[in-house]
């Protein structure tokens, strides 16, 4: 063999070996953040950061995104818990029974809330305790965002949290809007965003409660949330992640107009309808009722025992308060 044949071979081998050595590293190879979303207003930040594609900007080189919509609270934490998903928005009530149960999850920040308001067709009915412990309120379903709101809202304005609480009757929000118009079912129900602009446009129907102020006070929303091993193996997205969520929250605020675009086409209402809600609750990153939430869990024996203190949550210390 001449010397360049023997040149040329030992050249080929070093390019086998540095190629094998490479793939056995993962060098080169792209990682995948799945980040999934309700595909309601709780979720908007991350609707916003998607339609924008502001996460991007942030991500390393090296990371791809995969988008998705889950609609439960439930489903999303065992998508995280299996490792199916990397982060995902679902309620602080859900979050806080995980980790009350000792799930590995930890939260990073808030995501936002959702209007929530009582009505009732009945014309003896005008504030929470003219309800009786005969009536039956319609609910989408219990342990959600808008039970949460129903206990706190009870507690605050009645005294009692769960004072009504057996009168809820879970039913799909659509077919409780028809039987509150064609029966005497139900004597109120609980309605958040956008359902309650069906609510707002029944003349039979009218506003007993906004809920507005506890919703705020007690954190009643969605956080975001990951697997606590994914926050130590990619501390480098989530951190990209948390920095778009601060920009996304910036173009909402300079953007309401485009925002609101966005979000009416992706709820299948009116502009105008979603310009006023960004305008009275717009997305927020910052916990700031954790442990007023977590204490009506309890009280409402959502949770079985005394729930960890906010200060106590791994990830404390980042978590925008």
């Amino acid at each position: 063999m001449s010397v360049m044949r023997k040149v040329t071979a030992i050249l080929v081998l070093l390019s086998l070996v540095f190629g094998l050595v490479a793939c056995g590293s993962g060098e080169g190879q792209k990682r995948v953040v799945r980040i999934a979303q309700t595909g309601v207003y709780v979720s908007a930040t991350a609707q916003i950061m998607k339609e924008k594609a502001i996460l991007e900007k942030y991500l390393p080189a090296d990371v791809e995104i995969e988008w998705s919509q889950i609609a439960t609270g439930p489903d999303l934490r065992e998508a995280i818990i299996s490792r199916n998903v990397d982060i995902a928005d679902f309620s602080l009530m859900t979050y806080i029974a995980a980790y009350e149960n000792g799930l590995p999850l930890t939260l990073l920040s808030f995501s936002g809330s959702t209007p929530i308001n009582i009505y009732s067709n009945s014309s003896d009915i005008e504030v929470i305790d003219d309800f009786s412990s005969t009536s039956s309120i319609a609910i989408t379903n219990k342990s959600t965002n808008l039970h949460i709101a129903f206990l706190a809202y009870c507690k605050e304005y009645s005294g009692d949290a769960m004072k009504y609480d057996d009168c809820l009757s879970p039913i799909p929000a659509a077919d409780a809007i028809a039987s509150l118009q064609t029966s005497s079912d139900y004597n109120g129900a609980v309605f958040s965003f956008p359902m309650m602009v069906k609510a707002e446009e029944n003349e039979n129907l009218k506003l007993i409660a906004d809920m507005t102020d506890v919703i705020t006070d007690y954190s009643i929303g969605d956080g975001f949330v990951t697997h606590s091993d994914y926050i130590e193996e990619n501390k480098d997205i989530v951190d990209a992640f948390l920095a778009a969520q601060n920009e996304t929250l910036q173009f909402i605020s300079d953007h309401a107009e485009e925002t609101a675009q966005i979000l009416a086409s992706l709820y299948g209402v009116e502009e105008e309808e979603v310009s006023k809600v960004l305008a009275g609750m717009p997305p927020r990153k910052e916990v700031v009722g954790y442990d007023k939430q977590a204490e009506l869990l309890y009280e409402a024996g959502i949770l079985t025992k005394e729930p960890t203190k906010f200060e106590n949550l791994p990830n404390y210390d980042n978590i925008p308060k």
